[in-house]
């Protein structure tokens, strides 16, 4: 089984832009519904569960925010647009150097925290629709 380091993974938008200043990224954690389907003629006194459907989750980008960097207006103005859009996330590891992740989202949240003596950051919040892109591509 390989294993990596995050160091050189990046994220593209749809344009093919890459997204500048990323120090972290969060996500996609997928969830899968709970359907109960207990009824009142059940066999005994625990409930009963089916898999429903699954939502993709969301990713967090953590970057070192830039008001000149073009990718982090371009997120601006997307979330401002309410428009969504497909972002390919790509391995920076050596062993997963072909691994790429393509998922279509919304920018959900922009948090901006300016602390005194420290990096001016930015959280950026894509919620997932469909398929979270868990899966190799070459």
């Amino acid at each position: 089984m390989s294993k990596g380091i995050g160091f050189g993974t990046s994220i593209a938008t749809s344009s093919g832009a890459t997204i500048g200043q990323i120090r972290s990224i969060s996500g996609p954690a997928t969830d899968v519904n709970d359907v109960d389907v207990t009824t009142l003629d059940s066999t005994d006194n625990w409930r009963d569960f089916l898999p429903g459907l699954v939502d993709p989750g969301e990713v967090t980008l953590g970057l070192a925010y830039g008001n000149d960097v073009v990718t982090h207006t371009l997120l601006a103005t997307r979330h401002s647009a309410r428009t969504s859009a497909t972002y390919t996330l790509t391995h920076g590891s050596t062993a997963w150097s072909a691994n790429t992740q393509a998922f279509t989202g919304y920018v959900k949240s922009l948090g901006q925290e300016i602390p005194l003596d420290d990096l001016v950051t930015l959280d950026v919040t894509f919620k997932l629709s469909g398929s979270a892109g868990f899966k190799e591509t070459t």
